[in-house]
């Protein structure tokens, strides 16, 4: 049943999904720093929770670290091993900070894991 009123979440909802589109359509290197500062504009916005998901060869560094000890971001990232590849990080046993713990899921792939590995990996961790 309509109320007639309007939802006043809807316009800043359209503005994050509008932001996250344009962030992502940047360059990898230069979108780590746009999404951090996406997310941080979202928070600030009104977000409550974030959950950003980062699915390539390199371990999502940069938005990890900005929001290590930020209960409200959950940080995904499946990659291939840091034991092999820049920037050398990304380990199961980094889970976030003292003050957000189990915020951060890094899921280490071998160099040589095929693409059905690799979707299985994620669709294992990505809900």
């Amino acid at each position: 049943m309509r109320t007639g009123k309007t939802d006043p979440t809807a316009s800043a909802r359209s503005e994050l999904t509008g932001l996250c589109k344009r962030v992502f359509a940047g360059a990898k290197e230069k979108a780590k720093y746009d999404a951090a500062l996406a997310i941080q504009w979202m928070l600030d916005n009104g977000a409550e929770r974030i959950a950003y998901v980062d699915l390539d060869a390199h371990h999502g560094d940069g938005v990890e670290q900005a929001f290590w000890n930020d209960p409200r971001v959950l940080t995904i990232s499946i990659h291939e091993t840091g034991l092999l590849l820049f920037p050398g990080t990304g380990f199961a046993k980094d889970i976030g900070g003292p003050e957000a713990e189990g915020t951060a899921v890094n899921v280490a792939v071998p160099a040589s894991v095929s693409d059905a590995g690799f979707l299985r990996a994620a669709h294992a961790v990505v809900p």
